[in-house]
């Protein structure tokens, strides 16, 4: 059984190192076998917000940023070779001096012959991947600059290629002469086909002006990798790993990075023998901890909220052909649901306990067991 600390504190206040609560839980009766501190490899690194950035004068993928990360008038350059960031995007900032999740420790320095002082962090530095944060899957365009053809004897792709050619069917090369947000993984696109302007919605991140696209006229689409049919090695720079832009609320500039992804939290895990089903539940350590601390529990209990609109029968038939089997039924019509991200309070909760969110989709039976120690109904 695993233990977030925090989630603990919902219900009882331990003032108590790991250590110091590991053996305290031990010695009565709930042996502790590891304690984990999720952010201890992770240091000096913050929120940072992208003011500008141009390319890198010495290569045909890099970019200079400048971020703020605290103090606006003060920006900080940090030299990037992801393609997905934009002007105004809240990232996390590795500053110099800082460590990593595998001991990792990141310092400033040149690349290519321009200052970095940090670096911009993705998922995967920061010890964490798309079921962490389903928001920052990435969806990459195929730029045809970046294109590599497999044999150079036989391009798909001129290298003299220029907006309104012809690359198959409905698709011609544009150029990308605007981009701005247009949401959480949205952007409106203003390419030019060489004849007008076209301005699109797109999940494509790793697009910015200047660029030339593949952009599909019937459908008004930007294309990616498959929708060419193409190969990764054809377009290297064109993958769907980057830099982890932030889209947490009530985040700013400076903030210590642990606290916005849930890693300001210690786990304890436990070895819990069948004669104590009670503790296999956050609620019965927590009884546990109050009294091996002698400090006061708090419990609440769950309210649902109904609603006084409309009549239940009106909006639904039941008939039961057997009523001497089911000589009940019950039901409660829920509106209103939104189909999204799983909250931040879950994904840390889950993620402290072991259990990770799929997609959009988290075992709630899990959650409820967990917390009150009975199946949910």
């Amino acid at each position: 059984m695993n233990l977030s600390r925090k989630w603990l504190n919902e219900f009882v206040t331990v003032d108590a190192s790991d250590k110091d609560f590991a053996e305290a839980m031990t010695l009565s009766g709930s042996k502790v076998e590891v304690t984990e501190d999720l952010g201890a490899e992770i240091s000096n690194v913050v929120v940072g917000k992208v003011l500008s950035m141009e390319r890198h004068p010495d290569s045909d993928h890099m970019w200079v940023c400048q971020i703020c990360v605290g103090n606006c008038d003060e920006p900080i350059q940090i030299v990037t070779g992801a393609w997905n960031v934009h002007v105004g995007d809240m990232v996390p900032v590795a500053k110099h001096k800082s460590t990593l999740p595998g001991g990792i420790k990141i310092e400033k320095g040149k690349l290519r012959g321009v200052p970095s002082n940090g670096m911009l962090c993705g998922l995967s530095e920061l010890g964490l991947d798309e079921r962490d944060f389903p928001y920052a899957v990435i969806t990459a365009a195929a730029i045809l600059g970046d294109y590599k053809p497999l044999d150079p004897e036989k391009p798909s792709i001129p290298a003299d290629i220029q907006p309104g050619h012809k690359i198959y069917g409905p698709v011609v090369a544009a150029k990308v002469v605007g981009v701005e947000n247009a949401g959480v993984n949205l952007w409106t696109v203003t390419v030019n086909d060489g004849k007008a302007d076209t301005a699109i919605t797109t999940p494509c991140q790793n697009l910015h002006e200047g660029d030339l696209v593949a952009y599909n006229t019937k459908s008004a689409s930007i294309c990616t990798l498959a929708d060419l049919h193409a190969e990764q090695a054809e377009f290297p720079h064109c993958i769907s790993d980057g830099i982890f832009i932030l889209h947490e609320e009530g985040i700013a500039c400076g903030d210590d990075l642990k606290p916005v992804i849930g890693m300001d939290d210690h786990v304890v895990e436990f070895e819990i023998t069948p004669n104590r089903p009670d503790c296999l539940s956050v609620i019965g350590l927590a009884r546990e901890a109050a009294a091996t601390f002698n400090v006061d529990l708090r419990l609440h209990t769950p309210v649902v909220k109904g609603g006084a609109e409309g009549n239940l029968f009106e909006l639904l038939d039941v008939e039961t052909p057997a009523d001497d089997l089911c000589p009940r039924y019950t039901a409660r019509m829920v509106r209103n649901v939104k189909i999204g991200p799983s909250p931040k309070w879950m994904r840390e909760r889950l993620r402290a306990m072991g259990v990770r969110p799929i997609n959009n989709i988290v075992d709630i039976t899990n959650y409820v067991m967990l917390e009150y120690g009975q199946p949910m109904h």
